[in-house]
């Protein structure tokens, strides 16, 4: 897992792969706050945008989830923020509901040792197929609405 944003990237992509830095590229030179909520190709298959617009929940509601093909780069526009949760896939953790041959996600109904990660507009957080994450949990309350862009990166590129 990676969390950065925006404003720091240009001093620390030299340190990960190209294809990262191929999707970090696609927030920067797209604009896509201006962009309608939906899929959009950078490379084909291999990486590609989704544009989204939700509602952040209780964390107990929300499920963990894990990618075998893609990355993602889950990249919050705007909100109040975002808390995703996450912990490292381990043989033991076993699916509740298992998608990952034709959708490439799978959900898990109990992790252990679940870490907190807190995005504020403008920063990000990078997943890889070994970190099981579960997205859009409310920062306070009830919580509320979020813009946000997930870029799938298929490991492949790396």
């Amino acid at each position: 897992m990676i969390v950065s944003d925006l404003a720091t990237w240009s001093k620390e992509e030299h340190v990960y792969s190209k294809a990262l830095s191929r999707g970090v590229a696609f927030l920067t030179e797209s604009k896509p706050e201006t962009l309608e909520p939906g899929k959009y190709e950078i490379e084909g298959d291999k990486m590609f945008a989704l544009v989204q617009e939700g509602t952040t929940e209780p964390k107990e509601q929300r499920k963990p989830e894990a990618h075998n093909r893609y990355i993602d780069i889950q990249y919050l526009m705007a909100g109040e923020g975002e808390v995703i949760g996450v912990c490292r896939r381990t043989p033991e953790t076993v699916p509740s509901e298992d998608y990952l041959d034709s959708r490439d996600i799978a959900f898990f109904q109990d992790v252990k040792d679940e870490s907190e990660v807190l995005l504020r507009p403008g920063m990000f957080a990078v997943f890889f197929p070994d970190d099981i994450h579960r997205p859009l949990c409310a920062v306070t309350g009830q919580g509320g609405p979020v813009r946000k862009v997930v870029i799938k990166i298929d490991k492949d590129l790396l």
